[in-house]
C-alpha cells in the first residue's frame, strides 16, 4: 500500500482511509509503529504483493483495508497484540455473511 492510502494522525499513528474521505475514529492510544497492525499490513503488501496483475493487487489492497476497518471497529485500536484468532474468525464470518 502506498502512503496515499494512509493518513497520519497527530500522534503519528497511521489509520486506514475508507473508500471515501472518511477516516476511522479510534480511541486515543499511543502505538509504537512496530506494534501497529497497519505497519505490518503495509510491509506485507509492499514486500509480498509487489508483483502481480493490477486488478489482483487492487483486490488484495481492498481486502486488507476491509480487514483493517473491521479490526479497528471491532477492537477500537490497531495495536497488534489485540489481533487474536477470534478476531480473524469474526472477520471471516463477516465475509461469509
Amino acid at each position: 500500500m502506498t502512503n496515499a492510502d494512509f493518513t497520519k494522525t497527530s500522534s503519528d499513528q497511521k489509520i486506514a482511509k475508507l473508500g471515501s474521505d472518511k477516516i476511522l475514529q479510534l480511541k486515543t492510544l499511543q502505538i509504537n509503529q512496530k506494534d501497529s497492525l497497519v505497519f505490518w499490513v503495509e510491509n506485507y503488501f509492499d514486500k509480498m504483493i509487489f508483483k502481480g496483475k493490477v486488478k489482483t493487487k487492487k483486490a488484495k489492497k481492498m481486502d486488507l483495508q476491509k480487514f483493517l476497518t473491521f479490526f479497528a471497529n471491532d477492537i477500537g485500536t490497531y495495536h497488534i497484540d489485540n489481533w487474536t484468532p477470534s478476531v480473524s474468525k469474526g472477520f471471516q464470518q463477516l465475509l461469509l455473511g
